[in-house]
């Protein structure tokens, strides 16, 4: 955020920039910050002025109509308590449609790209405009393809190794299963000495899919 002269003149978030910013802030509801003040800066004003000469009551009061007005604001919030949710990308529902999506295909792509992705980076890091970003996001989320993975960093104990192989099971036979896991639990992240979690756990229910399709291609 740019000051001068007792206004906020510009502000910069990832690729958002202007009116983008503060409307991201208020409508997130971020709870707090940390700020540091430097008045050393010393580049080019003018170029920093994305926020023209509006007053922070205009700033305020445009930021407030945005929030109020917003269509995806209200569904996206009740499936994620918090910016710093992490978002993650249902491979089973994504369709050939949504590939060929311009827009789409550039969030699929970036959840792709990262190995954790928060909704805070998806809405800021991947549109210049917070609304197309909204857009797109509600829409893939509508869709199921992507999901809140919060709890997909939790661990999950040696133990449910058992419940996993009746996941699998479902999807080949129980000897396939047992046999699956026994082989691949260092290239799935099944070793007796790494901790296991529900990423792990999807990782290898979408490996057994994958493998029972080519089971059935096979025979």
């Amino acid at each position: 955020m740019y000051m001068y002269e007792g206004n906020l003149t510009h502000t910069e978030l990832n690729k958002l920039g202007g009116i983008d910013v503060i409307s991201h802030m208020f409508c997130w509801g971020y709870g707090h910050g940390k700020f540091k003040f430097n008045s050393n800066y010393t580049g080019e004003k003018i170029l920093y002025k994305s926020l023209g000469k509006l007053v922070p009551q205009q700033i305020l009061m445009r930021v407030m109509q945005r929030n109020d007005e917003c269509p995806y604001k209200k569904d996206i919030q009740e499936k994620f308590n918090k910016i710093t949710d992490v978002v993650a990308l249902n491979e089973d529902n994504l369709l050939e449609s949504d590939l060929s999506d311009t827009l789409k295909k550039k969030v699929i792509d970036y959840i792709r790209s990262k190995d954790r992705v928060t909704l805070s980076e998806l809405l800021t890091n991947v549109f210049s405009e917070e609304i197309q970003s909204c857009k797109v996001f509600h829409e893939l989320l509508s869709s199921s393809i992507i999901v809140n993975a919060e709890n997909w960093d939790k661990e999950i104990e040696q133990k449910h190794l058992l419940e996993l192989v009746n996941i699998i099971s479902k999807y080949t036979d129980q000897n396939v299963a047992i046999k699956f896991l026994a082989e691949k639990r260092n290239e799935v992240g099944l070793a007796p000495n790494e901790k296991n979690n529900y990423k792990k756990a999807k990782k290898n229910l979408n490996f057994s899919k994958r493998m029972n399709l080519l089971i059935f291609y096979h025979s």
